[in-house]
Formats: structure tokens, sequence, C-alpha cells
């Protein structure tokens, strides 16, 4: 942070969402604890340093690949694409999406979580119809793939 103009960092001063569901009281106390302990310290150090501080939507951040955009899978400290079929070092890969939420025009800060998985879904959607179609002859080698995304369905 040193020599760093901007930091980038998630917004955490939301509720924690479990499968299984914790008492109000601990949810409230782990929420303050975050938000006062967390936001605190980087607010702070980036005030004392002489940097911005932009906080950005967490919503997905550890569950996208930061290549393709595609959803994935996260098992302890790895992350694994589903489309791409790597796998990557899960802080960061999150941390490369965070900073890229940083520019992102369609994802703001309060945006709710079910819409900014719709708008990561027709991306994805998206770079996946662009693609050629997976076929072994030549004749339809360069032949696009003609499949609707979910946005174009949902506006029927």
């Amino acid at each position: 942070m040193d020599e760093a103009a901007t930091v980038v960092a998630e917004d955490l001063t939301k509720r924690f969402t479990s499968r299984r569901k914790l008492p109000k009281n601990m949810n409230r106390r782990l929420a303050a604890w975050t938000k006062g302990v967390t936001a605190e310290a980087l607010k702070s150090v980036s005030e004392r340093r002489g940097s911005a501080l932009v906080l950005v939507n967490a919503a997905y951040t550890s569950q996208t690949c930061h290549q393709c955009g595609a959803f994935g899978r996260r098992s302890g400290d790895r992350f694994h694409c589903t489309r791409c079929g790597v796998v990557w070092q899960a802080d960061v890969n999150a941390a490369i999406n965070i900073l890229h939420r940083a520019g992102d025009p369609d994802i703001a800060l309060h945006t709710p979580h079910q819409r900014v998985k719709q708008i990561l879904q027709d991306r994805t959607d998206r770079h996946r119809t662009r693609l050629p179609v997976q076929d072994s002859s030549p004749a339809t080698a360069g032949r696009r793939a003609n499949y609707p995304n979910r946005s174009a369905m949902s506006n029927e």
C-alpha cells in the first residue's frame, strides 16, 4: 500500500449468509466485527498512505473465473474453473475479480446479489455463443453457435 494510488476492496458490511442458520445475535456481532475491524483498518491505512479506497460489490468474486468469467468451484484454497478447466489459487483469483469489479459499469456497490449473478451469467452466455461449434467436420468448423442466451429468452 506504500505506492498504491488506489486500493480496491470488497465491501464486507453485508450480513453473513450460510447454509446453517446463525443466531441473530451472532450474525450481528460477526457483521459488526468485520465492518469495524477490517473496514476501519483499510480506511485508516489508505488515508495515512494517501491512497484512495474504492469499495466494490463482493457478490460472486470468489466463485467466478477471472479469465473467462464462468462460475466455478472453490475447494479450500483452490478454485476450479468448470469452463477453462484451469485450477487457480482461490484468493488470487478472487483478488483479480475484485480489481476487475472496480471498473465494471454494470455492477455497482449496492447491486443485489441476484442481479449480479444474472449479469455474470449473461456475460458467460454471450461469450459462449461467440465460440465456434465444436464439430470434427471441416464444413462446420467456421460456423458459429446459434444458441439464444438467457437475456434474449427472458425478454420474450
